[in-house]
């Protein structure tokens, strides 16, 4: 009976199956040709409904034919297409409408938008996969390539002369600038954990794949986060809590998807609100209030980029709904074409001008083997958020067309077979290689490294300060390297020289035991973190500029680093120093009464330094694992212990330094930052050894961030401190061109010393009062190239505050990057 009954239902279905008919399609801009994503599609005799993926393709099955077609899509005119004789629609072409969303007005009464924008916020962590899950994987092909913007209307294709035009159009016609292919496993586990598994990578003209551009790169993984990141900025989301006084959205349509309503809601800033916007449109799916395509750009994109989004969910396995397939369109204003080559431009061209030669990159993603909720534990997700595996690059055609979409076109083969040919010719390969390790801070020249951050400083006791540091690189060994530097300054008319051998047991070069030797200077009372190597980010790196007490260092140290506890790294060292000051600073042996004042001291000390980043993200690029940031505060510590006695030490001391960094992320109020400084010495320690606070006071000079503004250097002196720097930062919109960025600070500092009588020769002051300070910052005001200028005002108050208000103002300029 129960066979029977099988084969009688299974002929039913089947013959059901049959009765049905599959309208396939393409669905393009007519004045473009391009693609058009999550147009809606529905029978107008039915409630069956789909939409348009990516690639602008659909697939809508239908009880039988003839039967029409409704094509509606916000921005575009509706269409109607007639679908008798044959299932399959070649081309379906949308004309632009007239009217733009930004002149639509909600009139008196309930928008109808809000009711269903209310249940999609209820319903967010429901359905993003990320709150809802407790881990997923999932398989990715990603698609990216660069080509010229050969059809918007102010696209430099357009503008150029007709010789010129036909021989770019030629070249583009034939195949892209660049072409990157890569598959990559994606795996998730909560809280926030995840890491992408690059397993096959292709990128044309280069032998070894040692990057790749992912979606998740460019754009946020799902559309229900507070902010939605689009190439590391962020934009308030849509559907963050409380829209409804943010954004204005509009009902633009009711369509379709299988028999789930779905409901078209166009997104943009209400008028007067400034914050950090898209805009775009929504398709809600009923069928849990869930987001099932959206379309997004930055309501108004800076000179630099052009972007937009684009996002396509699905519900799998009937309980979850999930991306499926990602896209990006990133116009580049600042990457140029010409007539038979691409440039980058210092700054951005304006899309209006006449000369407007801009790319683009257009990244396609596509999500497919989706598990829910897999058994996986932490170590197989690990803590680098990309991987790419040794042999990504060895993949044959059998694997790519295992995971490709669709295969490749005429236009992507040739630009493999031409720029691999150029390729070898240019030696791309060996020029990524050299940029990778110029980002590290070394030239390579062979079998050894050029050290760059050596190559030219300055400061107020050197002067300008030339030099030269060598290391042998990879091709001598993986394992060790060897090394030395010196250097002159033109002030003190000194040399400065030291070497050190460094052994590596990992290959990323993390975990490494270091031996060195340096003749040098070091700054007198410096605060110096170990493990912060964070040389050459932001207006900190400016302070070294007012250093202007040193004293004379000879050092031998061992020191072993590595990292543990997935948050941790450790430093273990253990060294001596010779310390000889350069001025009249002497310290008193005995106290007050002291017979005996010296300034040559010797230490010998051994150490711990720990730098701990919750979840902090790397990844592993190049032949090195870089770190991608974390979201939590980062706290350094340190410990050192001196020894009376122990290989010529003749001081025994405890010292502890405390360091806390973290910027804040905030829907509406900008961005908050804060860094705490902390110190503590215990023992009779001459200044060398001390707290010179972090002063860097001197009118009409740059602004140093995290330090006192108002603060003269080295005008005080402490074996207790802490001290903390806030900046609260703001950006400004003035018209469309004139964008500066607002940052209010303020700093104050707390201070005592003990021995107070063992130091002469030298004033300063303690800070048992606490020092105070407030400014301002506007920055960007003036930009050229990449960089951009602007002005600051600080002002001291307090206990050591003048009478005179002139003397507590401080005036400085800003140097910051341009974008």
């Amino acid at each position: 009976m129960i066979p029977r009954l099988f084969f009688f239902i299974s002929l039913l279905f089947t013959g059901f199956v049959h009765a049905q008919v599959t309208i396939t399609g393409r669905v393009l801009d007519a004045g473009t040709k391009q693609p058009l994503a999550f147009v809606n599609v529905y029978a107008e005799s039915t409630r069956q409904g789909t939409g348009s993926d990516i690639d602008g393709n659909f697939s809508l099955v239908v009880p039988k034919l003839p039967v029409t077609l409704r094509f509606s899509y916000v921005g575009y005119q509706p269409q109607s297409v007639s679908v008798s004789g044959s299932a399959e629609l070649s081309t379906v072409y949308l004309r632009i409408a007239p009217m733009e969303i930004a002149t639509v007005e909600i009139k008196a009464g309930e928008n109808p938008a809000h009711r269903i924008i209310r249940n999609v916020n209820r319903n967010r962590e429901k359905n993003d996969p990320e709150k809802a899950l407790e881990s997923y994987t999932c398989t990715s092909y990603n698609k990216l390539y660069i080509t010229g913007d050969l059809h918007t209307p102010d696209d430099t294709l357009n503008t150029l002369d007709t010789s010129k035009r036909s021989r770019i159009e030629k070249i583009l016609d034939k195949q892209h600038l660049f072409l990157n292919e890569a598959v990559s496993e994606r795996s998730f586990i909560r809280p926030g954990r995840k890491s992408e598994y690059v397993t096959a990578s292709r990128i044309s003209g280069l032998q070894k794949p040692d990057f790749v551009i992912l979606a998740s790169q460019l754009q946020s993984f799902s559309f229900y986060g507070d902010f939605v990141t689009l190439v590391d900025k962020n934009y308030l989301n849509p559907l963050a809590d409380g829209p409804l006084e943010r954004y204005l959205f509009v009902l633009e349509d009711t369509t379709y998807s299988g028999t789930d309503t779905v409901f078209v809601i166009s997104f943009q800033p209400r008028k007067g609100k400034k914050f950090e916007s898209l805009k775009g449109v929504l398709s809600i799916n009923t069928n849990g209030w869930a987001v099932q395509n959206v379309i997004a750009e930055p309501n108004e994109n800076s000179g630099a980029v052009t972007i937009k989004v684009q996002q396509k969910y699905e519900l799998i396995d009937g309980k979850q709904w999930f991306p499926v397939q990602l896209n990006t369109d990133w116009y580049n204003n600042m990457m140029t074409i010409g007539d038979s080559t691409v440039a980058i431009s210092n700054k951005p061209v304006e899309t209006d001008s006449r000369k407007m030669r801009r790319t683009k990159a257009v990244s396609r993603s596509y999500l497919a083997n989706i598990r829910l909720d897999p058994d996986l534990r932490k170590r197989d997700v690990g803590v680098n958020e990309l991987v790419i595996a040794p042999d990504a690059g060895q993949k044959g055609e059998e694997f790519w067309n295992k995971y490709r979409a669709d295969s490749l076109t005429k236009k992507e083969q040739y630009t493999y077979n031409r720029i691999d040919s150029l390729g070898k010719v240019q030696h791309l390969d060996r020029r990524i290689e050299f940029a990778s390790a110029v980002s590290t801070g070394k030239w390579p020249l062979g079998y050894v490294d050029f050290d760059i951050v050596r190559l030219l400083e300055y400061n107020n006791f050197e002067g300008f300060r030339l030099g030269a540091g060598l290391h042998t690189s990879r091709k001598v060994s993986r394992w060790f390297s060897l090394g030395g530097y010196g250097a002159y300054g033109f002030r003190d008319k000194n040399f400065k020289y030291g070497g050190d051998v460094l052994f590596f047991f990992d290959r990323h070069q993390q975990n490494q035991l270091k031996f060195a030797y340096s003749h040098d200077l070091v700054e007198s009372g410096g605060i110096y973190f170990r493990l912060d190597e964070r040389r050459g980010l932001g207006s900190e790196q400016y302070r070294r500029l007012f250093r202007h007490k040193f004293d004379w260092n000879d050092q031998y140290e061992a020191s072993l680093r590595f990292r543990a506890l997935n948050h941790f790294t450790f430093e273990i060292h253990g060294g001596r120093q010779q310390r000889e000051g350069t001025d009249a600073y002497r310290f008193g042996i005995n106290g007050a009464d002291a017979s005996l004042l010296v300034n040559r001291y010797t230490f010998t000390e051994t150490g711990l330094a720990l730098r701990f980043a919750f979840r902090e993200k790397f990844i592993d690029m190049f032949g090195f694992r870089l770190s991608d940031g974390t979201d939590f505060p980062i706290v350094y510590f340190q410990v050192t212990k001196g020894f009376n006695g122990l290989a010529g030490g003749e001081f025994d001391y405890l010292k502890y330094d405390l360091k806390i960094a973290h910027t804040f992320i905030t829907k509406y109020i900008g961005r908050p930052s804060f860094t705490l400084h902390a110190g503590w010495a215990d023992g009779n320690l001459p200044y060398t050894l001390l707290y010179a606070g972090r002063g860097t006071a001197d009118r009409f000079s740059v602004s140093v961030q995290n330090t006192f503004e108002t603060m003269g250097v080295n005008e005080f002196l402490s074996s207790q401190y802490a001290a903390i720097h806030y900046a609260h930062s703001f950006d400004l919109k003035f018209g469309k061109k004139f964008r500066p960025v607002l940052v209010l600070r303020s700093s104050a500092g707390y201070g005592t010393l003990s021995n107070k009588t063992s130091h002469y020769y030298y004033d300063f002051r303690t800070m048992e009062k606490g020092y105070y300070e407030s400014g301002f910052e506007l920055n960007r005001v003036v930009r050229s190239g990449f960089t951009a200028l602007g002005l600051g005002g600080f002002y001291r108050y307090g206990s050591y505050a003048s009478a005179d208000a002139w003397e507590n103002t401080m005036l400085k300029f800003t140097v910051n990057f341009a974008f």
